[in-house]
């Protein structure tokens, strides 16, 4: 092969790789929906990672205290107060159903035994050891 052939190849080559074929249409479609549709449920996710019940409660309560102050008729009121009402109570069940993980606790690197001995056992000991004295 000639020397000039191959600087043309060369040259043709790096043509190519500075303008790369584009993408099929619906392939950049599937592409362009899938990447707005994870931008979207970021956006909605990052409020709602600061929702708890204690401050769905203050919502409630805040909604039944501004109904009942007077603010709209009386059947935006009802509504106001049975929505603030719900809401309240759907946080409270909330909360009383969550428990935390069972983490076993540790000092200085060694496992914390804080169950102590019921009433009855320890009045069963000393009944014991007061019977074997006599």
């Amino acid at each position: 092969m000639s020397d000039r052939m191959r600087r043309d190849i060369d040259e043709i080559l790096s043509k190519y790789e500075k303008f790369p074929l584009r993408e099929p249409l619906p392939r950049r479609l599937r592409r362009k929906a899938s990447e707005l549709t994870t931008a979207a449920g970021q956006l909605l996710a990052a409020p709602l990672r600061y929702v708890t019940a204690g401050r769905l409660m203050l919502l409630g309560l805040i909604l039944v205290l501004a109904a009942y102050l007077g603010w709209g008729g009386t059947s935006t009121t009802q509504a106001i107060i049975i929505a603030g009402l719900i809401v309240f109570a759907l946080a409270f069940m909330v909360s009383l159903r969550r428990r935390s993980p069972n983490v076993e606790q540790r000092w200085r690197g060694r496992p914390l035994d804080l169950h102590e001995p019921s009433v009855g056992t320890r009045l069963r000991a000393w009944w014991g050891r007061r019977r074997s004295r006599r």
